[in-house]
């Protein structure tokens, strides 16, 4: 479904914030297309937007989770970096839109920017914070807990994967400090 993306200034039709997030606010025409698919999926829909810049000869995607439907018909709202990674702006701002229905996560592999004292209870935390936050994980996500910072190296058994309600395999390869 071809869709107008404006970033999240544009949105003045309510009070949703989708800043810093993978949230967006999608409109009713997608709610009507994919009604039935999302009634059926229990653990959460993502949307998957393309952007084909015939310009610079790119196709550039990206994911995101609704947050609502309140968007005017034929338009969706982003967050700022979402906007920008799929290099649009004002006048080139045509993007598709479809519904992604990816695999459970069945192991992370995180690398830490620090030395880990503890792992048994950081494993916890980032267990926590991925089922709390995180509706789905990509290759090269940042997870941040306790001011710590891990990027999702691994993932399996995609790279992209739905990271709720799921029991997740994690390991955590720690950032070797001798070596630098």
């Amino acid at each position: 479904m071809k869709v107008k993306a404006f970033p999240e200034v544009f949105n003045t039709f309510g009070s949703t914030d989708i800043k810093n997030s993978k949230k967006a606010i999608l409109n009713s025409g997608i709610l009507e297309t994919y009604r039935n698919e999302l009634l059926l999926n229990k653990d959460g829909c993502i949307f998957k937007l393309v952007h084909n810049d015939l310009i610079r000869g790119l196709c550039v995607e990206d994911y995101i989770i609704c947050c609502d439907f309140t968007g005017p018909i034929g338009v969706i709202y982003l967050p700022n970096e979402i906007y920008e990674n799929l290099l649009l702006d004002e006048i080139n701002n045509d993007i598709n839109i479809e519904l992604f229905n990816p695999p459970q996560a069945s192991k992370i592999t995180l690398k830490s920017s620090t030395q880990i004292s503890n792992t048994t209870s950081i494993k916890e935390d980032i267990e926590n914070e991925i089922k709390k936050n995180h509706m789905f994980i990509r290759l090269d996500d940042v997870i941040s807990v306790n001011n710590d910072y891990f990027i999702v190296q691994k993932l399996e058994p995609y790279n992209i994967c739905l990271a709720n309600n799921t029991d997740i395999e994690l390991e955590i390869d720690e950032f070797n400090f001798e070596d630098n």
